[in-house]
Parts: structure tokens; sequence; C-alpha cells
């Protein structure tokens, strides 16, 4: 209640009281509220807050506030404002932990039954795919165990699937910007009518 005409609010009595009380005329007194000298305050806008008792007439009152960067940079809403990236904050020891618990384990269980550890990256992958993919997977799957093995030799085979992954995803990243590189100049050039 910054015109003395009531109690000051609930809102106002639970932040920390200032211990100095500025008298700058006879009738005014100014006394700073809150946040306490020296806190860091981790809000966006913050509220800095001073009572005054009087007020005097013919008189422009302004308060002045000292502030200061966050020391620790911790505030969440500081990436919008500053220059630190938030892939800092993905690093937490203890997820990396629990993590590299998880991998070890299964890498024992899986030596355990003699099962490859390829299953694993199968695996999550498998949950991140579309499910009709595993149609044409499974056909290929098939055809290299059945047809492929045989006429090449299953080493042999192994060494050329992967030439020929890479040769294909190679090649479909090259279409695909072939293609956009085509959509994008022909989205810029525009045709005269004369």
């Amino acid at each position: 209640d910054f015109e003395g005409k009531g109690d000051v609010p609930e809102r106002i009595k639970t932040l920390p009281e200032l211990k100095e009380e500025v008298r700058v005329l006879p009738d005014l007194l100014v006394k700073p509220v809150g946040p306490e000298d020296g806190v860091v305050v981790r809000t966006a806008i913050p509220e800095l807050k001073v009572r005054r008792r009087g007020s005097p007439e013919g008189h422009h009152i302004q308060y002045y506030f000292e502030i200061d960067l966050d020391p620790t940079f911790t505030s969440p809403w500081k990436q919008a404002s500053t220059d630190e990236p938030w892939l800092f904050q993905a690093i937490k020891p203890r997820v990396i932990g629990v993590g590299f618990a998880i991998a070890l384990g299964s890498y024992i269980v899986l030596s355990l039954f003699g099962l490859p550890i390829l299953l694993i990256f199968g695996y999550v992958r498998s949950l991140t795919t579309i499910p009709h993919w595993m149609a044409t997977e499974i056909i290929g799957a098939l055809l290299a165990r059945y047809y492929f093995w045989n006429k090449y030799g299953k080493q042999q085979w192994r060494l050329y699937a992967a030439v020929l992954s890479v040769g294909f995803a190679a090649g479909m990243a090259l279409t695909g910007m072939a293609a956009i590189a085509i959509a994008l100049i022909q989205k810029s050039v525009s045709v005269l009518i004369f």
C-alpha cells in the first residue's frame, strides 16, 4: 500500500525487509521491501519493491535499484536472453549412470546366453520405426538367408550387404538433396508474363 491508506498486504509481509531506511524529504520515508540485498533472483521479471510513507506535493519521486547478473547462470529463462546453451543441462550424471548400468547388465546377460549384441540395437530401432516397414525387412532378411547366402556365401554376403546398405543410404541422401535443390530453384524463379 504505497499511498498509506491501509494495511500492508499479506504477500508483502512475507518478503524479507532490508535494513536501510532512506529519508529523502522530512515528510517522506522510503524503505526497501524486497528482494533482500545480495539474493539471487531466478525469475524472468523480478519484483523490486519499496515502501514509502508520505506523498509530498509537487515532487516527482523515482526509485533506482542496482542489479547484477545471476552469478551462477542457472535461471531457466536465460536461454532466451543469453548465449547459455541448454545442451549443458542435458548432462545428468544419474541418467548417464543408470544407462551405463543397463548397458553393462544387458551385455553380460547377452554374453551369458551367447546372443548377439546387435539384438539391443535392433530392439531399440524397432521401437522407433513404422510397423509396416517390418514386412520389407523380413522379406530382405529371408532373401539374404535363403538366396544370397547360398549364392555368395555367408561371410562374403555380409561384406556385400554392408556396402549395399551404405550405398543405398548415400544414394537416397543425394537424390533427396538434388530434389530439394531443384524445388528451391524452381520456387525462387518467377516467370515473366511478357
